[in-house]
Protein backbone atom coordinates (compact mmCIF):
# COMPACT_ATOMS: atom_id res chain seq x y z
CA UNK A 1 0.00 0.00 0.00
CA UNK A 2 2.83 2.41 0.85
CA UNK A 3 4.37 1.78 -2.56
CA UNK A 4 1.05 2.37 -4.33
CA UNK A 5 0.52 5.67 -2.55
CA UNK A 6 4.10 6.74 -3.28
CA UNK A 7 3.60 5.86 -6.94
CA UNK A 8 0.52 8.03 -6.94
CA UNK A 9 2.38 10.94 -5.37
CA UNK A 10 5.24 10.63 -7.85
CA UNK A 11 2.82 10.38 -10.77
CA UNK A 12 1.06 13.58 -9.76
CA UNK A 13 4.16 15.50 -8.72
CA UNK A 14 6.19 14.39 -11.74
CA UNK A 15 3.46 15.44 -14.14
CA UNK A 16 2.91 18.79 -12.50
CA UNK A 17 6.58 19.52 -11.83
CA UNK A 18 7.26 19.28 -15.54
CA UNK A 19 4.45 21.64 -16.51
CA UNK A 20 5.16 24.00 -13.60
CA UNK A 21 8.87 24.14 -14.38
CA UNK A 22 8.18 24.89 -18.03
CA UNK A 23 5.57 27.47 -17.14
CA UNK A 24 7.81 29.19 -14.57
CA UNK A 25 10.76 29.30 -16.96
CA UNK A 26 8.59 30.86 -19.64
CA UNK A 27 7.24 33.43 -17.18
CA UNK A 28 10.75 34.33 -15.94
CA UNK A 29 11.92 34.78 -19.52
CA UNK A 30 8.94 37.03 -20.26
CA UNK A 31 9.68 39.02 -17.09
CA UNK A 32 13.26 39.65 -18.23
CA UNK A 33 12.00 40.82 -21.61
CA UNK A 34 9.59 43.20 -19.93
CA UNK A 35 12.36 44.50 -17.68
CA UNK A 36 14.51 45.23 -20.73
CA UNK A 37 11.53 46.95 -22.38
CA UNK A 38 11.02 49.12 -19.28
CA UNK A 39 14.72 50.05 -19.22
CA UNK A 40 14.70 50.98 -22.92
CA UNK A 41 11.46 52.95 -22.51
CA UNK A 42 12.90 54.90 -19.57
CA UNK A 43 15.92 55.86 -21.63
CA UNK A 44 13.71 57.08 -24.43
CA UNK A 45 11.53 58.97 -21.93
CA UNK A 46 14.56 60.78 -20.55
CA UNK A 47 15.58 61.87 -24.04
CA UNK A 48 12.06 63.18 -24.69
CA UNK A 49 12.07 65.00 -21.34
CA UNK A 50 15.39 66.70 -22.26
CA UNK A 51 13.94 67.78 -25.57
CA UNK A 52 10.85 69.07 -23.76
CA UNK A 53 13.01 71.23 -21.52
CA UNK A 54 14.52 72.99 -24.56
CA UNK A 55 11.32 73.19 -26.63
CA UNK A 56 8.96 76.16 -26.86
CA UNK A 57 5.45 76.85 -28.02
CA UNK A 58 3.57 74.30 -30.08
CA UNK A 59 6.51 71.86 -30.11
CA UNK A 60 6.42 71.75 -26.34
CA UNK A 61 2.74 70.78 -26.38
CA UNK A 62 3.43 67.87 -28.70
CA UNK A 63 6.32 66.63 -26.57
CA UNK A 64 4.12 66.81 -23.45
CA UNK A 65 1.62 64.42 -25.08
CA UNK A 66 4.45 62.11 -26.09
CA UNK A 67 5.79 62.07 -22.55
CA UNK A 68 2.39 61.14 -21.10
CA UNK A 69 1.97 58.38 -23.69
CA UNK A 70 5.41 56.89 -22.92
CA UNK A 71 4.82 57.05 -19.16
CA UNK A 72 1.54 55.13 -19.61
CA UNK A 73 3.29 52.49 -21.73
CA UNK A 74 5.98 52.09 -19.08
CA UNK A 75 3.35 51.71 -16.33
CA UNK A 76 1.52 49.09 -18.39
CA UNK A 77 4.69 47.04 -18.86
CA UNK A 78 5.52 47.34 -15.15
CA UNK A 79 2.02 46.09 -14.25
CA UNK A 80 2.37 43.21 -16.69
CA UNK A 81 5.71 42.28 -15.19
CA UNK A 82 4.25 42.39 -11.64
CA UNK A 83 1.42 40.10 -12.71
CA UNK A 84 3.92 37.64 -14.16
CA UNK A 85 6.00 37.70 -10.97
CA UNK A 86 2.90 36.94 -8.88
CA UNK A 87 2.09 33.95 -11.09
CA UNK A 88 5.67 32.70 -10.86
CA UNK A 89 5.51 32.90 -7.06
CA UNK A 90 2.12 31.16 -7.02
CA UNK A 91 3.38 28.36 -9.25
CA UNK A 92 6.47 27.86 -7.12
CA UNK A 93 4.37 27.81 -3.95
CA UNK A 94 2.00 25.27 -5.51
CA UNK A 95 4.94 23.07 -6.45
CA UNK A 96 6.38 23.30 -2.92
CA UNK A 97 2.98 22.56 -1.40
CA UNK A 98 2.54 19.55 -3.66
CA UNK A 99 6.01 18.28 -2.75
CA UNK A 100 5.32 18.66 0.97
CA UNK A 101 1.93 16.93 0.64
CA UNK A 102 3.44 14.05 -1.34
CA UNK A 103 6.16 13.69 1.30
CA UNK A 104 3.62 13.55 4.10
CA UNK A 105 1.58 11.01 2.18
CA UNK A 106 4.65 8.84 1.64
CA UNK A 107 5.54 8.95 5.34
CA UNK A 108 1.96 8.27 6.41
CA UNK A 109 1.62 5.40 3.97
CA UNK A 110 4.80 3.70 5.15
CA UNK A 111 4.02 4.24 8.83
CA UNK A 112 0.41 3.13 8.72
CA UNK A 113 1.28 0.10 6.59
CA UNK A 114 3.79 -1.09 9.18
CA UNK A 115 1.48 -0.36 12.09
CA UNK A 116 -1.49 -2.01 10.39
CA UNK A 117 0.33 -5.19 9.29
CA UNK A 118 -0.61 -7.32 12.36
CA UNK A 119 -4.21 -6.10 12.21
CA UNK A 120 -4.34 -6.76 8.49
CA UNK A 121 -3.06 -10.31 9.00
CA UNK A 122 -5.69 -10.93 11.65
CA UNK A 123 -8.44 -9.61 9.39
CA UNK A 124 -7.18 -11.72 6.49
CA UNK A 125 -7.17 -14.89 8.62
CA UNK A 126 -10.65 -14.11 9.94
CA UNK A 127 -11.98 -13.56 6.42
CA UNK A 128 -10.44 -16.83 5.21
CA UNK A 129 -11.95 -18.69 8.17
CA UNK A 130 -15.31 -17.02 7.58
CA UNK A 131 -15.29 -18.30 3.98
CA UNK A 132 -14.44 -21.87 5.02
CA UNK A 133 -17.07 -22.00 7.76
CA UNK A 134 -19.65 -20.79 5.25
CA UNK A 135 -19.62 -24.39 3.96
CA UNK A 136 -20.34 -25.59 7.50
CA UNK A 137 -23.36 -23.30 7.69
CA UNK A 138 -24.52 -24.60 4.30
CA UNK A 139 -24.28 -28.33 5.10
CA UNK A 140 -25.15 -28.39 8.81
CA UNK A 141 -28.64 -27.72 10.13
CA UNK A 142 -28.16 -25.64 13.30
CA UNK A 143 -31.15 -24.96 15.50
CA UNK A 144 -30.06 -21.39 16.24
CA UNK A 145 -27.45 -18.90 14.99
CA UNK A 146 -25.71 -19.34 18.33
CA UNK A 147 -25.21 -23.01 17.47
CA UNK A 148 -23.27 -22.08 14.35
CA UNK A 149 -21.18 -19.52 16.24
CA UNK A 150 -20.40 -22.11 18.91
CA UNK A 151 -19.31 -24.60 16.25
CA UNK A 152 -16.98 -22.00 14.75
CA UNK A 153 -15.40 -21.48 18.16
CA UNK A 154 -15.24 -25.25 18.80
CA UNK A 155 -13.31 -25.70 15.55
CA UNK A 156 -10.82 -23.02 16.61
CA UNK A 157 -10.44 -24.67 20.01
CA UNK A 158 -9.88 -28.09 18.42
CA UNK A 159 -7.18 -26.64 16.18
CA UNK A 160 -5.37 -25.45 19.32
CA UNK A 161 -5.34 -29.00 20.65
CA UNK A 162 -5.01 -31.08 17.47
CA UNK A 163 -2.23 -30.78 14.87
CA UNK A 164 -4.55 -29.72 12.05
CA UNK A 165 -5.47 -26.25 10.85
CA UNK A 166 -8.86 -24.79 11.72
CA UNK A 167 -9.54 -24.63 8.01
CA UNK A 168 -8.90 -28.37 7.65
CA UNK A 169 -11.11 -29.21 10.62
CA UNK A 170 -13.86 -26.98 9.23
CA UNK A 171 -13.78 -28.94 5.97
CA UNK A 172 -14.21 -32.20 7.91
CA UNK A 173 -17.15 -30.74 9.82
CA UNK A 174 -18.73 -29.58 6.56
CA UNK A 175 -18.26 -33.05 5.04
CA UNK A 176 -19.80 -34.61 8.14
CA UNK A 177 -22.79 -32.32 7.89
CA UNK A 178 -23.18 -33.23 4.23
CA UNK A 179 -23.15 -36.91 5.23
CA UNK A 180 -26.12 -36.26 7.52
CA UNK A 181 -24.31 -36.30 10.87
CA UNK A 182 -26.24 -34.33 13.48
CA UNK A 183 -24.79 -30.99 14.59
CA UNK A 184 -24.38 -32.24 18.16
CA UNK A 185 -22.12 -35.09 16.97
CA UNK A 186 -19.93 -33.11 14.58
CA UNK A 187 -17.35 -32.01 17.13
CA UNK A 188 -16.69 -35.60 18.23
CA UNK A 189 -16.72 -36.71 14.60
CA UNK A 190 -14.15 -34.12 13.54
CA UNK A 191 -11.90 -34.87 16.49
CA UNK A 192 -12.06 -38.60 15.72
CA UNK A 193 -11.29 -38.00 12.03
CA UNK A 194 -8.20 -35.92 12.84
CA UNK A 195 -6.90 -38.51 15.29
CA UNK A 196 -7.65 -41.38 12.92
CA UNK A 197 -5.89 -39.59 10.08
CA UNK A 198 -2.73 -39.17 12.14
CA UNK A 199 -2.90 -42.69 13.62
CA UNK A 200 -3.51 -44.34 10.23
CA UNK A 201 -1.09 -42.03 8.42
CA UNK A 202 -3.73 -40.82 5.99
CA UNK A 203 -5.20 -37.36 5.44
CA UNK A 204 -7.89 -36.19 7.81
CA UNK A 205 -10.16 -35.71 4.78
CA UNK A 206 -9.78 -39.41 3.92
CA UNK A 207 -10.34 -40.39 7.54
CA UNK A 208 -13.44 -38.20 7.74
CA UNK A 209 -14.83 -39.70 4.54
CA UNK A 210 -14.24 -43.23 5.83
CA UNK A 211 -15.84 -42.50 9.18
CA UNK A 212 -18.89 -40.97 7.51
CA UNK A 213 -19.23 -44.02 5.24
CA UNK A 214 -18.89 -46.41 8.18
CA UNK A 215 -21.55 -44.57 10.14
CA UNK A 216 -23.96 -44.89 7.22
CA UNK A 217 -23.02 -48.40 6.07
CA UNK A 218 -23.05 -50.02 9.51
CA UNK A 219 -25.60 -47.75 11.21
CA UNK A 220 -23.03 -46.67 13.81
CA UNK A 221 -22.79 -43.72 16.14
CA UNK A 222 -19.46 -41.97 16.67
CA UNK A 223 -18.47 -44.10 19.66
CA UNK A 224 -19.00 -47.25 17.61
CA UNK A 225 -16.97 -45.79 14.73
CA UNK A 226 -14.16 -45.07 17.17
CA UNK A 227 -14.36 -48.65 18.39
CA UNK A 228 -14.01 -49.91 14.81
CA UNK A 229 -11.01 -47.63 14.31
CA UNK A 230 -9.49 -49.06 17.51
CA UNK A 231 -10.00 -52.60 16.17
CA UNK A 232 -8.42 -51.78 12.81
CA UNK A 233 -5.48 -50.01 14.41
CA UNK A 234 -4.87 -52.92 16.80
CA UNK A 235 -5.00 -55.43 13.94
CA UNK A 236 -2.50 -53.34 11.96
CA UNK A 237 -0.18 -53.26 14.98
CA UNK A 238 -0.33 -57.02 15.54
CA UNK A 239 -0.44 -58.38 11.97
CA UNK A 240 1.49 -57.76 8.76
CA UNK A 241 -1.48 -55.85 7.29
CA UNK A 242 -1.52 -52.05 7.38
CA UNK A 243 -4.40 -49.97 8.70
CA UNK A 244 -4.91 -48.46 5.25
CA UNK A 245 -5.69 -51.73 3.41
CA UNK A 246 -7.81 -53.01 6.30
CA UNK A 247 -9.82 -49.77 6.35
CA UNK A 248 -10.27 -49.91 2.58
CA UNK A 249 -11.57 -53.48 2.74
CA UNK A 250 -14.06 -52.62 5.48
CA UNK A 251 -15.27 -49.61 3.47
CA UNK A 252 -15.63 -51.67 0.27
CA UNK A 253 -17.64 -54.40 2.03
CA UNK A 254 -19.95 -51.83 3.62
CA UNK A 255 -23.56 -52.78 4.45
CA UNK A 256 -23.22 -56.24 2.90
CA UNK A 257 -21.49 -57.32 6.11
CA UNK A 258 -24.55 -56.84 8.32
CA UNK A 259 -26.83 -58.69 5.87
CA UNK A 260 -24.42 -61.61 6.09
CA UNK A 261 -24.41 -61.54 9.89
CA UNK A 262 -20.88 -60.13 10.24
CA UNK A 263 -19.90 -57.14 12.35
CA UNK A 264 -17.61 -54.48 10.96
CA UNK A 265 -14.90 -55.66 13.33
CA UNK A 266 -15.17 -59.22 12.00
CA UNK A 267 -14.85 -57.90 8.44
CA UNK A 268 -11.71 -56.07 9.59
CA UNK A 269 -10.35 -59.36 11.00
CA UNK A 270 -11.01 -61.12 7.68
CA UNK A 271 -9.45 -58.18 5.82
CA UNK A 272 -6.32 -58.19 7.98
CA UNK A 273 -5.91 -61.96 7.50
CA UNK A 274 -6.11 -61.74 3.70
CA UNK A 275 -4.26 -58.41 3.26
CA UNK A 276 -1.49 -59.77 5.49
CA UNK A 277 -0.70 -62.34 2.78
CA UNK A 278 0.09 -59.56 0.29
CA UNK A 279 -3.30 -59.60 -1.45
CA UNK A 280 -4.51 -56.16 -2.58
CA UNK A 281 -7.44 -54.62 -0.71
CA UNK A 282 -9.59 -54.63 -3.87
CA UNK A 283 -9.08 -58.38 -4.50
CA UNK A 284 -9.46 -59.14 -0.81
CA UNK A 285 -12.75 -57.24 -0.63
CA UNK A 286 -14.06 -59.05 -3.72
CA UNK A 287 -13.15 -62.42 -2.20
CA UNK A 288 -14.85 -61.62 1.11
CA UNK A 289 -18.00 -60.37 -0.66
CA UNK A 290 -18.28 -63.53 -2.75
CA UNK A 291 -17.68 -65.66 0.32
CA UNK A 292 -20.49 -63.91 2.22
CA UNK A 293 -22.86 -64.17 -0.75
CA UNK A 294 -22.16 -67.88 -1.13
CA UNK A 295 -22.55 -68.69 2.57
CA UNK A 296 -25.86 -66.77 2.76
CA UNK A 297 -27.29 -68.02 -0.58
CA UNK A 298 -29.56 -70.56 1.13
CA UNK A 299 -32.35 -71.76 -1.14
CA UNK A 300 -31.07 -69.72 -4.10
CA UNK A 301 -27.68 -71.39 -4.11
CA UNK A 302 -26.62 -72.62 -7.53
CA UNK A 303 -26.44 -76.32 -8.32
CA UNK A 304 -22.65 -76.14 -8.17
CA UNK A 305 -22.73 -74.42 -4.80
CA UNK A 306 -25.23 -76.90 -3.38
CA UNK A 307 -23.01 -79.75 -4.58
CA UNK A 308 -19.95 -78.16 -2.99
CA UNK A 309 -21.78 -77.75 0.32
CA UNK A 310 -22.81 -81.43 0.19
CA UNK A 311 -19.20 -82.43 -0.49
CA UNK A 312 -18.29 -80.58 2.71
CA UNK A 313 -21.08 -82.30 4.62
CA UNK A 314 -23.12 -79.10 4.83
CA UNK A 315 -26.45 -77.76 3.63
CA UNK A 316 -26.79 -74.38 1.90
CA UNK A 317 -29.96 -73.40 3.78
CA UNK A 318 -28.56 -74.45 7.15
CA UNK A 319 -25.39 -72.50 6.42
CA UNK A 320 -27.41 -69.35 5.63
CA UNK A 321 -29.18 -69.66 8.98
CA UNK A 322 -25.89 -70.22 10.82
CA UNK A 323 -24.46 -67.05 9.28
CA UNK A 324 -27.17 -65.01 10.98
CA UNK A 325 -26.45 -66.46 14.41
CA UNK A 326 -22.72 -67.24 14.33
CA UNK A 327 -21.11 -65.94 11.13
CA UNK A 328 -17.62 -66.16 12.58
CA UNK A 329 -18.03 -69.79 13.58
CA UNK A 330 -19.69 -70.65 10.24
CA UNK A 331 -16.81 -69.20 8.21
CA UNK A 332 -14.19 -71.04 10.30
CA UNK A 333 -16.13 -74.30 9.92
CA UNK A 334 -16.35 -74.00 6.10
CA UNK A 335 -12.66 -73.17 5.76
CA UNK A 336 -11.65 -76.02 8.04
CA UNK A 337 -13.73 -78.52 6.03
CA UNK A 338 -12.18 -77.25 2.76
CA UNK A 339 -8.68 -77.59 4.25
CA UNK A 340 -9.44 -81.21 5.21
CA UNK A 341 -10.21 -82.12 1.57
CA UNK A 342 -7.48 -83.59 -0.58
CA UNK A 343 -5.36 -80.73 -1.96
CA UNK A 344 -6.39 -81.65 -5.51
CA UNK A 345 -10.05 -80.97 -4.61
CA UNK A 346 -9.65 -77.81 -2.53
CA UNK A 347 -9.33 -75.34 -5.41
CA UNK A 348 -12.24 -76.86 -7.34
CA UNK A 349 -14.49 -76.77 -4.30
CA UNK A 350 -13.65 -73.13 -3.57
CA UNK A 351 -14.27 -72.26 -7.22
CA UNK A 352 -17.73 -73.84 -7.07
CA UNK A 353 -18.58 -72.09 -3.83
CA UNK A 354 -17.06 -68.63 -4.20
CA UNK A 355 -16.26 -68.21 -7.88
CA UNK A 356 -13.00 -68.43 -9.76
CA UNK A 357 -12.02 -64.76 -9.17
CA UNK A 358 -12.18 -65.22 -5.40
CA UNK A 359 -9.98 -68.28 -5.03
CA UNK A 360 -6.80 -66.20 -5.00
CA UNK A 361 -8.03 -64.19 -2.01
CA UNK A 362 -9.57 -67.03 0.02
CA UNK A 363 -7.06 -69.82 -0.61
CA UNK A 364 -4.37 -68.24 1.65
CA UNK A 365 -6.82 -68.43 4.55
CA UNK A 366 -6.53 -72.24 4.48
CA UNK A 367 -2.91 -72.00 5.59
CA UNK A 368 -3.57 -68.98 7.80
CA UNK A 369 -6.61 -70.35 9.59
CA UNK A 370 -5.09 -70.05 13.04
CA UNK A 371 -4.22 -66.45 12.28
CA UNK A 372 -7.80 -65.78 11.22
CA UNK A 373 -9.10 -67.30 14.48
CA UNK A 374 -6.64 -65.13 16.41
CA UNK A 375 -7.77 -62.00 14.56
CA UNK A 376 -11.42 -62.79 15.26
CA UNK A 377 -10.51 -63.10 18.94
CA UNK A 378 -8.68 -59.76 18.86
CA UNK A 379 -11.69 -57.81 17.63
CA UNK A 380 -13.93 -59.66 20.05
CA UNK A 381 -11.92 -58.69 23.13
CA UNK A 382 -12.21 -55.02 24.03
CA UNK A 383 -9.46 -55.31 26.62
CA UNK A 384 -7.01 -55.84 23.74
CA UNK A 385 -8.03 -53.14 21.27
CA UNK A 386 -9.68 -50.45 23.43
CA UNK A 387 -7.91 -47.10 23.11
CA UNK A 388 -5.55 -48.40 20.44
CA UNK A 389 -6.13 -45.51 18.03
CA UNK A 390 -5.73 -42.89 20.77
CA UNK A 391 -2.40 -44.41 21.80
CA UNK A 392 -1.24 -44.45 18.20
CA UNK A 393 -2.35 -40.85 17.76
CA UNK A 394 -0.52 -39.74 20.90
CA UNK A 395 2.68 -41.43 19.76
CA UNK A 396 2.56 -39.99 16.24
CA UNK A 397 1.40 -36.51 17.25
CA UNK A 398 4.44 -36.03 19.49
CA UNK A 399 6.65 -35.34 16.45
CA UNK A 400 8.33 -31.96 15.99
CA UNK A 401 6.35 -31.38 12.81
CA UNK A 402 3.04 -31.76 14.63
CA UNK A 403 4.23 -29.56 17.50
CA UNK A 404 5.09 -26.85 14.97
CA UNK A 405 1.61 -27.25 13.48
CA UNK A 406 0.07 -26.79 16.93
CA UNK A 407 2.12 -23.65 17.49
CA UNK A 408 1.00 -22.27 14.16
CA UNK A 409 -2.61 -23.21 14.94
CA UNK A 410 -2.53 -21.31 18.24
CA UNK A 411 -1.13 -18.21 16.54
CA UNK A 412 -3.78 -18.49 13.84
CA UNK A 413 -6.49 -18.94 16.49
CA UNK A 414 -5.42 -15.68 18.09
CA UNK A 415 -5.46 -13.95 14.70
CA UNK A 416 -8.90 -15.33 13.79
CA UNK A 417 -10.43 -14.32 17.13
CA UNK A 418 -8.95 -10.83 16.87
CA UNK A 419 -9.84 -10.45 13.20
CA UNK A 420 -13.39 -11.73 13.73
CA UNK A 421 -13.97 -8.94 16.24
CA UNK A 422 -12.81 -6.44 13.59
CA UNK A 423 -14.81 -7.79 10.65
CA UNK A 424 -17.91 -5.64 11.30
CA UNK A 425 -15.69 -2.55 11.27
CA UNK A 426 -13.92 -3.81 8.14
CA UNK A 427 -17.24 -4.18 6.34
CA UNK A 428 -18.08 -0.60 7.26
CA UNK A 429 -14.66 0.55 6.04
CA UNK A 430 -15.08 -1.29 2.76
CA UNK A 431 -18.33 0.54 2.23
CA UNK A 432 -16.50 3.82 2.78
CA UNK A 433 -13.71 2.86 0.38
CA UNK A 434 -16.28 1.88 -2.22
CA UNK A 435 -17.95 5.28 -1.82
CA UNK A 436 -14.63 7.06 -2.26
CA UNK A 437 -13.90 5.04 -5.39
CA UNK A 438 -17.33 5.89 -6.73
CA UNK A 439 -16.81 9.57 -6.01
CA UNK A 440 -13.51 9.54 -7.88
CA UNK A 441 -15.17 7.81 -10.82
CA UNK A 442 -18.01 10.33 -10.93
CA UNK A 443 -15.61 13.27 -10.64
CA UNK A 444 -13.46 11.92 -13.49
CA UNK A 445 -16.53 11.61 -15.68
CA UNK A 446 -17.52 15.20 -15.01
CA UNK A 447 -14.03 16.66 -15.58
CA UNK A 448 -12.48 14.90 -18.60
CA UNK A 449 -10.50 17.99 -19.64
CA UNK A 450 -9.00 18.46 -16.20
CA UNK A 451 -8.16 14.75 -15.98
CA UNK A 452 -6.31 15.05 -19.29
CA UNK A 453 -4.21 17.83 -17.73
CA UNK A 454 -2.99 15.60 -14.92
CA UNK A 455 -2.13 12.38 -16.74
CA UNK A 456 -1.44 9.51 -14.41
CA UNK A 457 -3.51 10.72 -11.47
CA UNK A 458 -6.61 8.68 -12.31
CA UNK A 459 -4.60 5.49 -12.80
CA UNK A 460 -2.73 6.05 -9.54
CA UNK A 461 -5.95 6.59 -7.59
CA UNK A 462 -7.56 3.54 -9.20
CA UNK A 463 -4.55 1.45 -8.21
CA UNK A 464 -4.75 2.82 -4.70
CA UNK A 465 -8.41 1.94 -4.29
CA UNK A 466 -7.98 -1.54 -5.81
CA UNK A 467 -5.09 -2.18 -3.45
CA UNK A 468 -7.25 -1.01 -0.56
CA UNK A 469 -9.88 -3.56 -1.50
CA UNK A 470 -7.37 -6.42 -1.11
CA UNK A 471 -7.51 -5.81 2.65
CA UNK A 472 -3.78 -6.52 2.91
CA UNK A 473 -3.54 -3.34 5.02
CA UNK A 474 -7.12 -2.24 5.44
CA UNK A 475 -6.50 0.39 8.10
CA UNK A 476 -3.61 1.91 6.15
CA UNK A 477 -5.74 1.79 3.01
CA UNK A 478 -8.51 3.92 4.42
CA UNK A 479 -6.12 6.46 5.92
CA UNK A 480 -4.21 6.69 2.70
CA UNK A 481 -7.34 7.06 0.59
CA UNK A 482 -8.19 10.05 2.70
CA UNK A 483 -4.63 11.37 2.30
CA UNK A 484 -4.88 10.78 -1.44
CA UNK A 485 -8.05 12.82 -1.55
CA UNK A 486 -6.22 15.69 0.17
CA UNK A 487 -3.37 15.32 -2.34
CA UNK A 488 -5.89 15.48 -5.18
CA UNK A 489 -7.15 18.79 -3.82
CA UNK A 490 -3.63 20.17 -3.76
CA UNK A 491 -3.15 18.92 -7.31
CA UNK A 492 -6.31 20.66 -8.53
CA UNK A 493 -5.18 23.88 -6.90
CA UNK A 494 -1.85 23.58 -8.68
CA UNK A 495 -3.56 22.92 -12.02
CA UNK A 496 -5.78 25.95 -11.59
CA UNK A 497 -2.71 28.12 -10.94
CA UNK A 498 -1.22 27.00 -14.25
Amino acid sequence: MANKVLEMAIAIKGQLDGSLSSSVSQAVSQTKDLTRQISAANKELKQVQKSFAKATGFEKVNLQADILKREQEINDVIAKRSDLLEKVNAKQEASSKLQRSAGRLKTAAAGTAIAAAPIALAVKEAMSYESVTADVRKTVDFDTPEGFNQMKQDIITMSQQLPMSAEGIAKIVAAGGQAGIAAKDLKQFAEGAVKMGIAFDISADEAGTMMAQWRTAFGMNQDQVTTLADQINYLSNTTSAGSGPISDIVTRIGPLASTAGLSAGQVAALGASIAGTGTSSEIAATGIKNMMLALTAGSVATKAQAGAFEKLGLNATDMANRMQTDAQGAIIDVLQRIRELPEAEQSATMTKLFGKESVGAIAPLLTQLDGLKDNFNKVGDATQYAGSMEKEYQARSATTENQLQLTKNNITALAVNLGSALLPAVNSILSTVASVAGAFAAWAGEHPTLIAGIVGVTAAIAGLVVTALTINTIVAAVQNVRAAYALMKVTLDAVKVS
